[in-house]
């Protein structure tokens, strides 16, 4: 027991209060040491991986370490543009396979080109659509019995150049008037950049012939 600390001039110091300690457990610090000898033991023998947070979940390098491996930026850009198209070519199959399939289920009413249906909370429009390629030659011989004015009704002609070669060719060889005259026929817009990716055996070449 252990006495109140009680002013010794109070009255009610003659009225001591008595206040109860808990005593210790018995055997208390025996299990105390047993519990981190344990847990040393297992820090002892667990991986080294073990410790380590989940992968999604680490922190990724810092910009300045990146930039030492990568000072131009060039192979953080190959590495996502390769995974991207990876991942559009793999979207993209499926995405033709799943129209297939819905051309199959849907119903064509009277030889009809477009069907309609509905599921999941969609309305989809399914269309058929036929690719025709044309023969030059044949339809140079079928113009030979239709009259001039039907052949126009059926078909316009379409002027193509036979190749960029031989129109650069002629840019480059012909009289300036006349280069600048198929210049005048043509309208040059700039276009998207066509890449194509192959994945290197050997990865320290540190080729970019892209």
């Amino acid at each position: 027991m252990v006495l109140s600390p009680l002013c010794p001039h109070s009255h009610a110091s003659r009225y001591l209060r008595a206040i109860p300690v808990p005593k210790p457990l018995k055997g208390a610090a025996d299990m105390n040491e047993a519990y981190h000898a344990e847990n040393s033991k297992r820090a002892r023998t667990a991986s080294w991986s073990s410790c380590l947070p989940p992968k999604a979940f680490q922190a990724p390098p810092p910009p300045a370490a990146c930039a030492l491996r990568d000072p131009s930026g060039i192979d953080s850009l190959i590495l996502e543009g390769a995974a991207l198209k990876n991942e559009i070519d793999s979207k993209t199959a499926r995405l033709r396979l799943i129209h297939l399939r819905l051309a199959e289920s849907a119903r064509f009413e009277n030889g009809k080109k477009t069907a309609l249906l509905s599921g999941a909370g969609y309305r989809v429009k399914v269309r058929l659509y036929e690719n025709i390629a044309w023969d030059q030659e044949k339809i140079l011989k079928f113009r030979e019995y239709v009259p001039e004015e039907k052949f126009g009704e059926l078909f316009k002609a379409v002027y193509e150049p036979t190749s960029r070669k031989e129109i650069d060719g002629f840019i480059a060889h012909a009289d300036e008037e006349l280069s600048n005259g198929l210049k005048w026929c043509m309208s040059v817009k700039p276009g998207a950049p066509q890449v194509t990716y192959e994945k290197l055996t050997d990865t320290g070449s540190g080729g970019r012939g892209f």
